[in-house]
């Protein structure tokens, strides 16, 4: 009985700073991937914006280019090239763009705690599952699973009612998430999905 008295405080003091640590690393997981769901959907719009255009690549020199269908063309990789338009050109969408104010998103596990995140006026939230729901067949409802650690990456994955997946990779820098790259695999490219990603 004494034992219990002192094992309890102990275990407290053990365990209530690893849960801190972990419930940091997952607000700075959430809000990293946030901001790069937000920045994406911007390059997306930007997409939406362009004259119809066909990208063409030189067959030896690997040169990038794009040929508008005014004639008009524009290379995109090399010494002239432009880092903000490669990335409107390959700008993928997702059912979520374009973002609302607020983007709800579900955790699947019931386990994620994240404070919500504020990103250039757009508002994300992670909420319960609820199951006694019946699920919606929304193309735009969002799930985020727990983050999954695989080799010397963390990875924090988001799928849709469609099937598509984005994620983030992380590197771990001195014990803290650093990303590496984010990307968006879409319905049926099933082949480019680590079974960490599942």
């Amino acid at each position: 009985m004494d034992i219990k008295r002192h094992i309890l405080p102990l275990w407290a003091f053990v365990l209530l700073p690893l849960l801190a640590v972990a419930q940091k690393r997952n607000d700075v997981l959430f809000h990293t991937a946030c901001v790069e769901l937000e920045q994406m959907d911007r390059y997306w719009q930007a997409k939406q914006k362009m004259p119809p255009f066909t990208l063409r690549v030189d067959p030896v020199s690997g040169e990038e280019w794009i040929d508008f269908a005014d004639g008009n063309g524009k290379r995109i990789k090399g010494k002239t090239g432009d880092a903000e338009l490669v990335k409107v050109v390959y700008a993928s969408g997702l059912p979520v763009f374009p973002l609302a104010d607020t983007v709800r998103v579900i955790d699947v596990s019931g386990k994620l705690k994240v404070s919500p995140v504020l990103v250039n006026g757009h508002y994300f939230v992670v909420e319960k599952q609820d199951m006694r729901k019946q699920q919606r067949n929304n193309t735009s409802d969002m799930y985020v699973s727990l983050p999954v650690t695989s080799g010397k990456y963390v990875y924090l994955s988001f799928t849709f009612t469609n099937k598509d997946l984005f994620y983030c990779q992380f590197d771990l820098v001195n014990r803290k998430p650093v990303l590496h790259q984010s990307r968006v695999v879409p319905n049926g490219a099933a082949q480019d999905r680590g079974k960490h990603l599942e």
